[in-house]
């Protein structure tokens, strides 16, 4: 004959051992999703430094656990923030918009950039367009899409003598 309350603590038995896989579960799922943020923040910055050394114009460097480029006295900071996201740093005259990238899971976690202006947010794209208008804006480069400027093509160049002949020729007619 079973000890009364035998079925109870059978029960209890059971329910705190699936609490306590499901806690750990989720913190095993925790761990695996931090590593995975870690590691596209880290491929983010290679694939950062790796483009800033296609540009010899721009200084690169790895800092403070990120990303600077420099041209010139103007800096584009990628800096870590929180276990996921990447904080965009630059100075604009008169601006108090703040730039940040997340990933984006609905798009395959790809990085996006925010950019917050009072209430408004703004998104691109980092690897579309995004780094492209970061960099034109932030560091004063040259917009690849912008068409090229109107040559000036001035006339033919004459000669003294040719400019007198030409001179005297029109005062006949």
């Amino acid at each position: 004959m079973a000890a009364k309350g035998s079925d109870l603590a059978a029960r209890l038995r059971a329910a705190v051992e699936r609490e306590q896989n499901a806690r750990s579960s989720e913190e095993r799922a925790r761990e695996a999703k931090a590593a995975a943020a870690h590691k596209a923040r880290q491929e983010l910055f290679e694939s950062l430094v790796e483009l800033g050394g296609q540009l010899p114009f721009l200084e690169t460097r790895l800092q403070e656990g990120g990303v600077v480029f420099r041209r010139g006295a103007l800096d584009l900071r990628f800096v870590p923030s929180g276990e996921e996201e990447v904080t965009i740093d630059f100075k604009l005259r008169d601006t108090s918009d703040t730039h940040r990238l997340y990933r984006e899971p609905a798009l395959e976690d790809r990085w996006i950039w925010v950019r917050t202006r009072g209430k408004r947010e703004d998104r691109l794209p980092l690897f579309d367009r995004g780094l492209e208008v970061l960099l034109v804006h932030a560091l004063e480069l040259p917009d690849p899409d912008a068409p090229a400027p109107a040559q000036t093509t001035s006339g033919p160049s004459f000669t003294e003598e040719e400019v007198d002949t030409l001179a005297t020729t029109k005062r006949r007619l």
